[in-house]
């Protein structure tokens, strides 16, 4: 059980350094999150469980505020009632799509914490790395991005190097054909004719029409 609890304790927490939203709310969905939270520090669930049904009165899916609901349930002492509200909102991710996936996330280690179990705990975990590195590639990506604005291709090919090892190597074909541009434009050509042997013929095609015969 402490085992258990302690690696809980550690999913939160790697949940909270995920700045990753994916849920877009107005200002006062905010507000009532926000002032909802503040009342399960204070005590005051009732006052949060109303805050949350309010929202979900015009968004039934809307993942902060079913996690609220569920942490005012479980605040109150009525377990089988969060274990619920957890339940749908693994059900409506699975049914339609997941608005939110950090307060998924979140939402699955408190259920998992709350039967314990443990095997949903490591899913979690896995979701967790998941965020992590797609996180890390938005912004490999919006940094390239800027380098190239800037006319820095080689600061922008330095960055691919970091997206790379970000994931595992696994590119798509898009980020394939930018890596052999970025590369082949600097002039790292070990590093180009790495990716050029992976691209389509098509893309091959693309490039020649850009650069004129590929000397690799």
């Amino acid at each position: 059980m402490f085992k258990l609890k302690s690696l809980m304790v550690f999913l939160l927490i790697s949940v909270l350094a995920v700045s990753f939203g994916g849920c877009v709310m107005t200002g006062d969905r905010e507000d009532l999150i926000r002032s909802g939270h503040a009342d399960l520090t204070t005590g005051n669930y009732e006052l949060a469980d109303r805050k949350g049904k309010k929202i979900l009165r015009s968004w039934e899916n809307n993942h902060q505020a079913m996690l609220l609901r569920a942490k005012s349930a479980y605040g109150q002492g009525d377990v089988n009632k969060a274990v619920e509200i957890l339940t749908q909102m693994d059900y409506l991710c699975r049914k339609d799509f997941c608005p939110n996936e950090t307060a998924h996330i979140e939402g699955m280690i408190l259920l998992a914490s709350l039967t314990n179990d443990e095997e949903l705990i490591r899913k979690s975990q896995d979701n967790i790395d998941e965020l992590k590195r797609n996180l890390s590639v938005q912004q490999y990506n919006t940094l390239i991005d800027y380098y190239i604005e800037q006319g820095r291709p080689a600061d922008a090919a330095a960055t691919f190097d970091k997206l790379m090892a970000s994931c595992d190597g696994k590119l798509t074909s898009d980020q394939k054909l930018q890596g052999f541009v970025l590369y082949y434009s600097v002039f790292e050509l070990e590093k180009a004719k790495g990716i050029y042997s992976e691209l389509t013929h098509k893309q091959k095609a693309q490039l020649r029409k850009q650069f004129g015969e590929i000397q690799l």
